[in-house]
Parts: C-alpha cells; structure tokens; sequence
C-alpha cells in the first residue's frame, strides 16, 4: 500500500479542476453525500485539493450529480498522491464507484483571464456549458469569445464569475463555468439573450448546458 499522507506541493498559482457528473440509483443516493464528506472530501483536501462541492442538477440536460474538485493546477491530479487514492481504493470507494450511473470525468485546466476571484469558493448556481469546436473554426470562436461574448459577461461582472476551461480529459474540448449566488439571474432577459448568442453561434457546438445547484462544500 502507498502513504496517504503524502503532501502535494504547490508549483504555482494556476488551477484546475476535476469534475464528476453521474446518475445514481435510489439506494445510493441515500448514501452518496455521507460518502463525500466522510470519506472522499477529507482525503482530497489532505493532500492539497484547495475545494470540494456537491451539486445537484437545477435545469438543463446534464447529469443529475455533479461533484467538482478545485485544485492548484492540473498537475495534483496526475502526481502519486492523488493518483494512490485511486488506486489504492478502501472498499465503500469502490463499490460508490461501480455503481455511478452514466459518468463522466473531466480534468479541466483554466484559461485566463476570468471574471471574479479563482481563489474563492464555489457559487451557489453553476451554469456549465460543455462546448466543441471543429479545428477549422478555433480561430473563429475565440476571437468571438474574448471580443464579443467575455465583454458582454463582465456587465454582469457584479453579481457572476466565469471561467473558461480546456480539457485535459472530457469529451467536450471546453467547459464554460458561470457562478452565481442569485439563482434569477440565468432567468434575467439580457442574460438568456446572451446566452442565446452562445447557442447560436456558429463556431462552435453547445453539446450540454446545466444550472447546478451547490449542496455541500468543504474546503481548506
């Protein structure tokens, strides 16, 4: 067996996250938050996850849990310390595991600049738009993302954050993550006539839009 208490160490000040969205059946959903806070949040934060938080679908098309991980960079999520947890699985680990429905795992690295503050916790609301892009419309779609779309989020700049992520593993080459602690505002007539720019515009493909709501947090 490896030592779980083996420490990462910070290397900068970037960072990344590890993203689970799963389906669960009745009787695990029961169990599943206990499971989170007992056993997988305090093994994580003790080896330098800076933030851990359960979600629940609000609206949109996406899995029904989401359980996202805030590290450093992305790199904690490659180094033995993490990478022994997961191999080194106690036995509630793994049957929790086997039994996800449909999931899916991103490990997401972030692209500057932001809205708000990436040290703080996570919002109350997150909107995740899960987006793809052809190789011949990259160009395209981040002129469009840093000249039109970025300068129309920071309006909002008062009462959201926003991060746009690259995919390190995820099906979806971005994830566009918008928080909020007023779960009105993704209702709000110029946000969802932004947000309909976002659908339509034609560099890119919205492949999954989600509101999640935050149920649990823990952090360092």
């Amino acid at each position: 067996m490896h030592d779980r208490d083996e420490k990462l160490e910070l290397t900068n000040q970037s960072h990344g996250l590890l993203c689970i969205f799963c389906d669960l059946n009745s009787q695990d959903k029961i169990d599943f938050r206990p499971w989170l806070t007992e056993d997988m949040f305090p093994a994580r934060l003790k080896i330098g996850f800076s933030c851990c938080a359960s979600f629940d679908l609000f609206e949109g098309r996406g899995s029904k849990f989401a359980t996202i991980y805030k590290v450093p960079n992305q790199e904690f999520l490659y180094a033995n310390p993490y990478q022994n947890l997961r191999r080194d699985r106690l036995p509630r680990d793994a049957s929790f595991h086997k039994n996800f429905v449909n999931p899916r795992r991103y490990v997401l690295e972030s692209i500057e600049p932001g809205i708000g503050d990436s040290n703080k916790n996570f919002s109350q609301y997150l909107l995740i738009n899960e987006i793809s892009t052809l190789p011949e419309n990259e160009e395209m779609f981040n002129i469009w993302y840093y000249t039109e779309y970025m300068p129309e989020l920071k309006l909002f700049s008062k009462i959201i954050d926003h991060q746009k992520y690259i995919s390190i593993e995820g099906v979806s080459k971005y994830m566009l993550i918008t928080g909020s602690n007023q779960k009105d505002i993704f209702k709000n007539r110029a946000w969802l006539n932004l947000f309909g720019k976002l659908q339509k515009h034609s560099s890119l493909t919205l492949d999954k839009f989600s509101i999640y709501k935050k149920r649990v947090e823990v952090h360092k």
